[in-house]
């Protein structure tokens, strides 16, 4: 008989901050950081049980796009907070700029990894693998192509 159960699911690196009043706390005694593109705070969680987690939740208004826009920003976002090494024991509120729904991946990854540093949440420089370079480069020429079709010098 074939095994019917699933798969455990991966877990996410991070959970998600959900009560107001976990918001309020970071917001009151959290680190912060603004980018162009979104903010950041950030505080040390120290949850009760012990726990080591890291949380994020995310500030995304009306501002930035309509309800397809704030979430593809916030997949976005998120996506790009996976890759980063932010230290256990850390919540962090990020909130997008309304800039933030027109922003390359690779422009969100800039400012995200700048607030995160500025912060002080990382646990170690970011590791963005082989061939990070060449994209950075693509994104650049891709972002002096825009600028020529909009007539900027």
């Amino acid at each position: 008989m074939p095994d019917t159960t699933a798969p455990a699911a991966a877990s996410s690196p991070f959970e998600s901050l959900r009560r107001p009043r976990d918001f309020d706390l970071t917001f009151r005694r959290g680190r912060r950081s603004r980018q162009r593109l979104l903010a950041m705070v950030a505080r040390p969680n120290d949850l009760p049980d012990g726990r080591q987690s890291r949380r994020v939740g995310f500030a995304i208004s009306r501002r930035v796009g309509g309800a397809v826009v704030r979430n593809l920003v916030r997949r976005r976002l998120r996506a790009l907070l996976r890759e980063l090494p932010i230290a256990a024991g850390t919540d962090l509120v990020v909130t997008a700029q309304p800039t933030a729904a027109t922003a390359t991946f690779d422009e969100l990854r800039r400012d995200l990894e700048a607030a995160a540093a500025a912060c002080g949440v990382l646990a170690s420089p970011p590791n963005r693998g082989p061939g990070a370079e060449r994209g950075a480069e693509r994104g650049a020429e891709r972002g002096a192509e825009r600028g020529a079709e909009r007539g900027a010098p």
